[in-house]
């Protein structure tokens, strides 16, 4: 018919097929690749200082793995290094005590080094594989001088220190372990610089001597002393067999001497020293003990000629 298609074209399209698929994707990292060649135990460490009146010194030994490659299976050992960070001073405030610290190669002496504040010793320390099979292969020393202690006045003392190990192997470079000391510094007090007392000749007058002495505190407060004798009931007397001398005592601290009874208390003594437990070495001195022998005791007293000796004992006390 006309208009009509008797014999239509056939169109053929082309259908657009696609076809989609989902996979994943898969990554084994191995346990060696994260696993460190530098390492150092026991971590932390906290050290509670004890001072007794000495130097303070404390040791904590560290087995300090050094290998040349990250892979657990590489046991290839190469040395390390140490170095610390942080100033060498344990601190309260405003106040410092300084400290020394030394590394020492347990396995090779000859390495051991004093250790300088952000300073390295370079790779001479010997390493070992984990856990040191052959026991622990080094060693921090802490020394604190005793005269550094008593030059600060009591408290609460503390540093953290970073120590840190190192080599130039692969995998994991260095490894920090801190280090804490803790130290409580109580008051304290102690009477040096002591000395004979040469009373001489006697020539028929009275004997009198003085001997300085230093009495520190740490927190400088008051103080009280006792003194006693080495004569019956701790009297002050000079002795050679049964010849006897009494003698008397007298205490100044600054203040005006005043006498001193055997074997009791003498308080509310003043101007105790700080900074130094010996007063740097007598330089500064704070008290004076002195000694009087009448020339009418030693007149009434001696059955036997000769040297007469006695000795004081001196107790000091915070108050």
């Amino acid at each position: 018919r006309q208009g009509s298609d008797m014999n239509p074209e056939r169109r053929l399209g082309t259908r657009r097929v696609c076809a989609g698929a989902m996979f994943g994707l898969a990554l084994l990292v191995a346990p060696w690749l994260g696993h460190a060649r530098v390492d150092i135990d026991p971590r932390p460490v906290t050290w509670t200082l004890n001072w007794t009146g000495t130097d303070i010194t404390m040791t904590q030994d560290f087995c300090v793995l050094s290998t040349a490659g990250a892979n657990p299976a590489n046991m290839t050992i190469i040395p390390y290094a140490i170095s610390a960070t942080v100033p060498f001073a344990l601190v309260n405030g405003a106040q410092q005590i300084p400290v020394t610290l030394r590394w020492n190669d347990l396995v090779n002496s000859a390495n051991s080094r004093d250790l300088t504040s952000g300073a390295t010793t370079g790779n001479i320390m010997t390493g070992e594989v984990a856990n040191c099979p052959g026991g622990n292969n080094g060693q921090l020393v802490m020394t604190v001088a005793n005269a550094d202690i008593t030059a600060v006045t009591p408290g609460f003392y503390t540093q953290t220190f970073d120590i840190t190990v190192s080599n130039a192997g692969g995998g994991r470079t260095s490894f920090t372990d801190n280090v804490t000391a803790n130290l409580t510094l109580p008051d304290s007090i102690a009477v040096t610089q002591l000395n004979d007392i040469n009373l001489g000749i006697f020539s028929g007058a009275d004997i009198a001597a003085t001997e300085s002495l230093c009495i520190f505190r740490g927190s400088g407060g008051n103080y009280g002393v006792t003194v006693t004798g080495s004569g019956a009931g701790g009297a002050f007397t000079l002795q050679n067999n049964a010849s006897v001398i009494p003698f008397s005592v007298t205490w100044n601290d600054g203040t005006g001497a005043v006498p001193v009874t055997a074997g009791a208390l003498l308080s509310g003594l003043v101007n105790s020293f700080t900074g130094s437990s010996t007063c740097n070495s007598g330089a500064n001195n704070n008290a004076t003990l002195g000694v009087t022998v009448l020339a009418t005791d030693v007149n009434a007293s001696v059955t036997d000629a000769g040297t007469h000796l006695g000795t004081l004992t001196l107790m000091v006390e915070m108050q």
